[in-house]
């Protein structure tokens, strides 16, 4: 199971995701309080916004999904995630911080469904679905682990500010990754 390319696709993806919700949740209060001076309830607001915007977005991609590439899906949200976690380093004001938590969550309403469409075609095909649901639920449990711990040492070591580069870092990586897996394993 490990060495399938499509697999590996999926994994790295979620991977690439979740690191960014998890740099988003530990950073954007600190850097909304230290930054902005934001209220808690203004700083409250900005961490449900994208979690929001992507759930809302869950059911109509789900439905486009079913009708359009999801390997296109998928990297269309991936882009519009690295462009969220940049917007939030170039931050200046309060409604950039929504501008680019919203475009972040779009991203992940835009992929996440075809993520998950693309784990249930896997594990039909490999006719193991509770294993290649475990392994994309283990890449999320992982990384909101590993995002946290990576944009807290640039936090540490360099600016605040940096721990969203890190994030964009890691979901370009992801997002390449993800379309280089997906279209050899496509052939």
């Amino acid at each position: 199971m490990i060495r399938d390319r499509g697999l590996t696709a999926l994994f790295v993806f979620r991977f690439g995701y979740t690191s960014c919700i998890g740099v988003i949740w530990c950073f954007l209060p600190l850097f909304a309080d230290t930054e902005f001076g934001l209220s808690g309830s203004s700083t409250g607001f900005l961490v449900m916004l994208g979690v929001f915007i992507s759930g809302m977005l869950h059911l109509p991609m789900g439905y486009a999904s079913d009708r359009i590439n999801k390997g296109l899906m998928v990297v269309s949200g991936g882009i519009l995630c690295c462009f969220g976690m940049g917007m939030l380093t170039l931050s200046d004001s309060y409604m950039d911080l929504v501008a680019a938590v919203s475009v972040f969550g779009l991203g992940g309403g835009i992929s996440m469904p075809s993520i998950m469409g693309l784990a249930v075609i896997k594990g039909d095909e490999k006719n193991a679905m509770a294993q290649v649901m475990a392994i994309v639920t283990m890449a999320h449990s992982l990384c909101m682990m590993i995002g946290s711990m990576v944009a807290g040492f640039a936090m540490d070591y360099l600016n605040l500010r940096f721990a969203f580069p890190c994030g964009m870092g890691i979901m370009a990586m992801a997002t390449l990754v993800f379309l280089f897996c997906y279209c050899s394993n496509s052939r």
